[in-house]
């Protein structure tokens, strides 16, 4: 028995669901994908994903919408197609957030596009001015369970996470990372284009002569 993908009763039903889109006042689903936030199940799914496509900035096909999942300033947030986000993930555009095409965020994830400032010593941390800088993440990426995506960081195409990282700056195509902060662990690639063989290179000169 043939096991079919989400992209692929998207596309079965993208008439059904577009139309609905269309014809649902905006406050009617908002309703219903707050009101089955923490539910799971198909109508749950359908309408946490019709609340999103009216609330954000754009938002591609085929979108998974976990359950127990937090996003805040939607107006801010670009999503491509075929996006995953899992359950308990906490999603804040404050400072913008664009996703490209075929990315997956594992559940207890965090995309967090502001920071606190600690500067102003004449009142407590928690009163000092927050600081907003977009996230930018391309296509094809993975984000492992519990990464935390800071302000300011760029992920390029092809990229996967490792559980548990915490991201800040720029990651490149091609590899994975892990850790805390983030760092390069090992290309992606089989094969041994002129990106990894430096990569390799450099690695092997660190290790050998360290600072």
């Amino acid at each position: 028995m043939k096991i079919i993908s989400g992209r692929e009763k998207f596309e079965k039903n993208k008439k059904i669901i577009l139309t609905l889109l269309r014809l649902t006042p905006k406050w009617l689903l908002i309703f219903a994908g707050r009101q089955l936030k923490n539910c799971d199940g198909r109508v749950a799914l359908l309408s946490r994903y019709l609340m999103h496509c009216k609330t954000m900035k754009s938002c591609g096909s085929s979108a998974y919408f976990g359950s127990m999942l937090t996003i805040k300033n939607p107006s801010l947030i670009s999503i491509g197609d075929n996006f995953s986000a899992h359950e308990y993930c906490y999603i804040d555009g404050a400072g913008s957030i664009t996703i490209g095409n075929n990315v997956s965020i594992a559940h207890n994830c965090s995309l967090v596009s502001f920071e606190h400032t600690w500067h102003d010593q004449s009142i407590p941390i928690k009163y000092n001015p927050t600081k907003r800088a977009p996230i930018i993440i391309g296509d094809d990426v993975w984000l492992g369970c519990g990464v935390r995506v800071l302000a300011g960081t760029i992920i390029e195409d092809r990229v996967v996470v490792a559980a548990g990282a915490v991201v800040k700056g720029k990651l490149d195509s091609g590899f994975l990372y892990a850790g805390v902060p983030a760092k390069k662990i090992k290309p992606l690639f089989d094969h041994q284009d002129s990106t990894t063989k430096n990569f390799e290179k450099n690695k092997h000169a660190t290790m050998t002569n360290p600072a």
